[in-house]
């Protein structure tokens, strides 16, 4: 059987995908703009997530959650930077589904 794509499994088409950044009110001129942000946050990412996490690690609620995911904070802190720079790539295309729902 054939590797399907997440993205063929639900049906997803260019048009949906279109749909949804409307729906979000996130337009071609946004996605362009965050790619212009780029160079700026790309050197400041670990310190951003870094910080993310020193805020988030003030709530004991945080921390719990934490803790039962049995998650170390440097392995949390490692996926949210690629999340991050991921995001500031800006491109919404079939390679984006794929990470996102697989």
């Amino acid at each position: 059987m054939a590797n399907i794509s997440v993205r063929d499994k639900l049906q997803i088409t260019a048009s949906d995908l279109t749909l949804r950044l409307s729906w979000a009110g996130v337009t071609p001129e946004d996605l362009e703009l965050i790619r212009a942000c780029k160079p700026f946050l790309e050197p400041v990412a670990e310190q951003i997530i870094k910080e993310f996490y020193d805020f988030g690690f003030q709530f004991r609620e945080f921390v719990e959650v934490i803790e039962r995911s049995k998650s170390a904070r440097r392995t949390l802190e490692g996926a949210q930077k690629a999340y991050f720079l991921s995001l500031l790539d800006a491109r919404i295309d079939d390679a984006h589904v794929e990470r996102r729902l697989a």
